[in-house]
């Protein structure tokens, strides 16, 4: 349960004209609306000395995000990022984009956790949610231990370019102490954290059992061959700017 905590805070909402601008072919890169919810999230991300820890259960951070990552990698600042698992989502295709960066941000140091449906269930210390079907819905992102976003935003081309967004970017230690706690909360009761494997180029899923300890995984957890083989099949065939 979190309080409620007095902050100060600047409400963003991306501008109707943003669709019609991209209709258009407007470079994204070009469209940089003062108002615009993803611009000033990430003039916030880049601004970061220390940490930042995010979660966001549609990701896709293409060449853009990997860029940011990279910077604030080079510059000593740890990242952490929190998402679904191919089983926990609602979007296999979407998966599919997120799935081709994985690799990279391991490579870059950026740490990766993936919600699990099935340790969902079986953890207590998540209460009510425990009994949901256990899928990843908030955005957010904490920056420092001081600043908060908490918007519609997902990190994906469809946010950038096809919805329009709006989100809070808060002032407030306190109410970053209390999101952090949760994330933590996360990532060990009811994620995998996803790490390289020996050779630097295969995927392992690691998690905490009460009873048996780190328990690793080279397969992705909590889902069937099949759903796998047949996202494998249409991979190729699934443009990255619609997912």
């Amino acid at each position: 349960r979190v309080g409620l905590i007095w902050a100060d805070a600047e409400a963003y909402a991306d501008p109707p004209d943003k669709i019609a601008a991209m209709a258009k072919g407007a470079k994204r890169e070009r469209y940089l609306d003062e108002e615009a919810v993803r611009v000033n999230v990430l003039a916030e991300l880049r601004a970061a000395k220390q940490e930042v820890v995010l979660t966001s259960p549609y990701l896709i951070p293409g060449k853009k995000g990997l860029e940011v990552m990279q910077g604030l990698r080079e510059r000593g600042v740890k990242v952490r990022l929190l998402t679904n698992s191919l089983a926990a989502t609602d979007e296999p295709l979407v998966h599919i984009g997120y799935s081709h960066y994985r690799k990279q941000m391991l490579k870059m140091g950026v740490e990766l956790y993936e919600l699990s449906p099935t340790r969902v269930k079986r953890s207590w210390k998540l209460g009510m949610f425990g009994e949901s079907r256990g899928r990843l819905h908030a955005k957010t992102a904490v920056i420092d231990r001081r600043h908060v976003f908490i918007g519609s935003m997902n990190f994906d081309p469809r946010s950038e370019i096809h919805n329009t967004e709006m989100g809070l970017i808060i002032d407030s230690p306190q109410l970053a102490r209390e999101m952090l706690r949760l994330m933590d909360l996360d990532k060990l009761q009811a994620s995998y954290r996803v790490r390289l494997g020996k050779d630097g180029e295969t995927l392992q899923w690691l998690s905490l059992d009460d009873e048996q300890g780190e328990m690793i995984q080279e397969d992705e957890p909590d889902a069937g061959w099949l759903q796998q083989l047949w996202l494998n099949i249409i991979s190729p065939l699934a443009p990255e700017e619609l997912l």
